[in-house]
């Protein structure tokens, strides 16, 4: 059950619920990609649900008797993203759930209690919102109704447990993220027709606040070499900003906008380097598709990524432009790795992920039948 108008954009969601789809039906799994519930879905024993968003409570509370399964695809949206470009100060609502996170940490007895967040959060409809407002006591009744959990690593859930109320501690199975082995390989000659640079860094994700191209700019500047950003651009004000403060900082930036597989591995094959200082990943399929090339990658250290690949990535803290810069260095410095391409290769298939998926259905069916 994918988020409502997910598929309107290119993006890690959207190719994890169908590959998972696809690769669950080989193993027996009926297995079928939609937004909202089906007027048949009392069929189907267990519904699986992508992205812990408020979309999804209408559907939850109409599916009684199914078993629910979440991966949660998750991010803590209240966490301070250093937004530089943008000096908008924290709305009302970002700091009165700010406030009630504090006091649960303080006294979690008292978020035992639905009453505590309801507290903080019953007289907010009142409260001016700004983009970057969420409802979170929404979350909050999704994380209420999931049975079961198959978040992407142990960071993405441990991100989960402090955020929200559980009644009791969630039960959950990995499943790793993977990529598309198959393709990996096909290759297109857009590196020759369109970029032609010898020394280039990749940035291959959509242009947005998280993902931290704005940082990125700033720390490339000295270093020489352009950058060459592949990824929709989900927000035109931040991708004009990161535009003017690549201009002011000498950094020579390109925006391609989304490429299909052959012309991305196209550029992965050739690129000194793939930087991804998101401020959270789960764990970034780029960054697995670079390390498949053997492409260094330096990723942020938000995002679940060394619970995967270990020493095969730099890690940079996504806040820190001087900490992005030093590890940028040292991967323009490192030759191409092949141990770390033939890990991901390996390991990190669509069809390992649907093993893994199914384990956990299997778990979450017999948990519910435990009670």
């Amino acid at each position: 059950m994918s988020r409502r108008g997910i598929f309107t954009a290119q993006g890690g969601e959207q190719v994890q619920v169908t590959a998972t789809a696809a690769a669950l039906r080989p193993l027996g799994v009926e297995a079928e990609v939609v937004s909202d519930l089906p007027a048949d879905w009392r069929r189907y024993g267990l519904i699986h649900f992508f992205g812990l968003d408020q979309d999804h409570i209408d559907k939850i509370k109409q599916a009684q008797g199914a078993v629910k399964v979440l991966t949660p695809v998750f991010w803590d949206r209240y966490q301070q993203f250093g937004q530089e470009w943008d000096q908008q100060p924290r709305s009302r609502m970002a700091r009165r759930i700010a406030k009630w996170r504090r006091q649960l940490r303080r006294r979690p007895e008292r978020g035992a209690r639905r009453r505590g967040l309801n507290q903080f959060l019953g007289a907010a409809a009142d409260l001016p919102r700004t983009r970057g407002d969420y409802n979170w006591a929404a979350f909050q009744e999704v994380v209420d109704e999931i049975d079961f959990y198959l978040p992407n690593s142990e960071m993405e859930m441990d991100s989960v447990g402090r955020c929200f109320v559980f009644a009791r501690p969630p039960r959950y199975a990995l499943v790793h993220n993977a990529i598309d082995v198959a393709t990996i390989d096909e290759m297109s000659d857009y590196w020759e027709r369109e970029v032609g640079e010898e020394r280039f860094l990749l940035c291959s994700a959509g242009v947005d606040p998280r993902k931290n191209q704005y940082n990125l700019v700033r720390a490339m500047a000295g270093v020489g070499v352009p950058l060459i950003c592949a990824g929709q651009v989900r927000d035109e004000t931040y991708a004009h900003a990161v535009a003017a403060v690549a201009c002011e900082m000498g950094v020579e930036v390109r925006f391609l906008g989304h490429l299909e597989h052959a012309h991305l591995n196209s550029l992965y094959a050739r690129a000194s380097a793939h930087v991804l200082p998101s401020y959270h990943e789960t764990p970034g399929l780029s960054n697995l598709e670079a390390i498949a090339h053997g492409c260094p990658n330096v990723s942020t250290k938000l995002g679940g990524l060394e619970e995967y690949v270990g020493s095969h990535s730099l890690y940079c803290n996504p806040y820190s432009v001087p900490h992005i810069r030093q590890q940028i260095f040292r991967a323009l410095e490192m030759p191409r790795n092949g141990e770390g391409a033939a890990l991901v290769r390996a390991r990190y298939t669509w069809d390992n992920a649907a093993r893994e998926t199914l384990r956990g259905y299997e778990q979450a069916l017999a948990a519910a039948q435990r009670g």
